[in-house]
């Protein structure tokens, strides 16, 4: 019985540390992202303002659409990071983040997601998906090139299954984690999931993902 406790203790304890980890590399990620994306362009503008003459109007204007795309981009963050509604609307928010990334020169397909019986699905769990499909579109934009990404997923009785598939340009295998997954990977774990990562210079990228319900 001493051996149980002390076995149960440690899987909670390591538990949270994987929930800790994620979370710190969660605020990692935001805080590059507000001094890669938004620091330097707020800083460009300053020096626009002290170096032109804003009675110009075509300065004024230019002036607005600087402004304009960094209050854009302060927009995008916070919409990757805001609070997720895990409740009837969850199924719609997917389908919201889906089409952020769909454009006239990008096509996302996904199939069976309203199939899942969501409603049985703990709140953490939700949370942990939806933020693992946002990390892959992000890792995607950023690094495939990809024009088509394909979504598929599946259940049974004990776990959902998430197919993630592009055309992009891949990369080596050994490659992935430094691309930015490795905080998906550890939100995975957190829920004791698995993921499979597959992927060739010049031949795509798949994830197959395994959940717990």
């Amino acid at each position: 019985m001493i051996l149980i406790a002390i076995l149960v203790r440690y899987y909670k304890n390591k538990n949270k540390a994987i929930e800790f980890k994620a979370s710190y590399e969660t605020e990692t990620r935001i805080a590059k992202k507000i001094h890669d994306e938004l620091a330097n362009d707020v800083f460009n503008v300053i020096a626009f303002t002290e170096s032109q003459p804003l009675s110009i109007e075509n300065t004024k204007e230019n002036l607005l659409q600087k402004l304009d795309d960094i209050y854009g981009r302060v927009r995008g963050i916070s919409k990757e990071n805001n609070k997720i509604d895990t409740g009837a609307n969850f199924t719609r928010n997917i389908k919201e983040l889906f089409s952020t990334y769909n454009t006239s020169t990008r096509n996302i397909i996904f199939t069976n997601l309203e199939n899942i019986h969501w409603e049985l699905i703990d709140d953490i769990k939700k949370i942990t998906i939806s933020r693992i499909l946002q990390e892959l579109l992000v890792n995607m934009k950023k690094h495939s090139k990809a024009n088509l990404v394909a979504i598929k997923f599946e259940s049974d009785q004990n776990s959902i299954f998430i197919n993630y598939t592009d055309n992009g340009i891949g990369c080596n295998k050994d490659k992935i984690i430094k691309n930015g997954l490795q905080n998906m990977e550890s939100r995975i774990q957190a829920v004791k999931g698995s993921v499979d990562f597959e992927t060739e210079p010049d031949k795509g990228f798949r994830a197959k993902i395994i959940i717990p319900k």
